[in-house]
């Protein structure tokens, strides 16, 4: 289960990333882009209509006179179009009746109004309580001849953009999920396919372990697990051969050891009985499997025992008499 869940953990990574990545950029950079060509779309418009402006009102002063050319110019771009004078009195509203202008708050404090008449255009994104969205408004100066009439103002909705963006996502998210049900499909598929080869090579080597040498790995899949499987095979193979060898070459030694008139003990590196033959132990009267003791088990001499020390740390042969004791 552990190597089903890390292979779907790495589908899964794959894909996600590249959708977070995409996501980042719909909700940061597309949004940003959709904006400015929003912004340069409708200062477009406000230049143009700034230029029919100043040609209509070169040697005179706009009054509310002119409502009537800002509704028909609102009804032409389709947009919403505000002219406010250079005390920031509404003048013109495409979408506001001629009787009610007089009755709209001053717009000298607004954003857009404040950076047209300081910088020729301006530029403001704010919430809208009457409609309950957000809209841009874009206001450039009016000044023919450097006399400042006041600001021609476009104002656009920005639902078409958040209803783009949101559908862009939709769309992302529902791609997602038919890739996650591909993945999810994908991985049953590859862990019927992987799992097994390594659930026998694990079973396999578990039973080496074991001591059951005789078990072998028979998967075929023509990759690095066919490989991997027969190196455990002929390792299997080996370690069965080198016990074998082991193996005849003690019954060989044993068998020497029984045919000897002469009692013998085999020492290991430790200091540990290896072997100890019948006759040794009749003439000591030890224990003839006291493989893994201490000499001065068997022998019950101390003098015995650091000979077979010092023999271990010199290399060199220790000769003693040893007194035999009747049972």
């Amino acid at each position: 289960m552990k190597f089903k869940r890390k292979l779907f953990v790495s589908y899964l990574l794959i894909v996600f990333i590249p959708f977070l990545a995409a996501e980042l950029y719909i909700s940061s950079v597309l949004e940003s882009r959709l904006l400015q060509q929003t912004e340069n779309h409708i200062f477009k418009e406000a230049s143009l209509l700034k230029t029919i402006i100043e040609k209509e009102y070169k040697n005179s002063t706009p009054s509310y006179e002119i409502n009537s050319l800002i509704r028909k110019m609102g009804r032409a771009l389709g947009e919403r179009i505000t002219f406010i004078n250079n005390r920031g009195t509404v003048l013109g509203d495409s979408e506001i009746a001629p009787e009610e202008l007089k009755n709209i708050e001053d717009h000298s404090s607004r954003p857009e109004f404040i950076q047209a008449f300081r910088t020729s255009h301006g530029l403001a994104i704010r919430y809208s309580t009457t409609l309950k969205i957000n809209m841009m408004y874009v206001a450039v100066k009016i000044a023919p001849q450097d006399k400042f009439l006041g600001v021609i103002r476009v104002a656009v909705p920005l639902i078409d953009v958040k209803k783009f963006i949101k559908q862009t996502e939709y769309g992302l998210f529902a791609a997602f999920l038919v890739c996650m049900a591909l993945i999810l499909i994908l991985n049953i598929a590859a862990s019927a396919r992987l799992s097994k080869p390594v659930e026998e090579i694990t079973r396999t080597a578990q039973e080496i372990s074991r001591g059951n040498l005789q078990a072998r790995v028979y998967t075929r899949t023509r990759d690095e697990l066919e490989t991997l499987g027969r190196s455990i095979n002929l390792m299997a193979s080996e370690i069965q051969k080198r016990v074998s060898e082991i193996s005849e070459e003690k019954e060989t030694l044993q068998a020497i050891l029984r045919g000897m008139s002469d009692g013998v003990m085999v020492i290991d590196g430790d200091g540990k009985i290896a072997l100890i033959n019948r006759v040794l132990h009749d003439l000591f009267h030890g224990d003839v499997s006291a493989t893994g003791k201490a000499p001065v088990e068997i022998i019950r001499n101390a003098d015995f025992q650091d000979g077979v020390t010092q023999v271990l740390d010199t290399g060199k042969p220790f000769k003693m008499e040893l007194p035999l004791t009747t049972a």
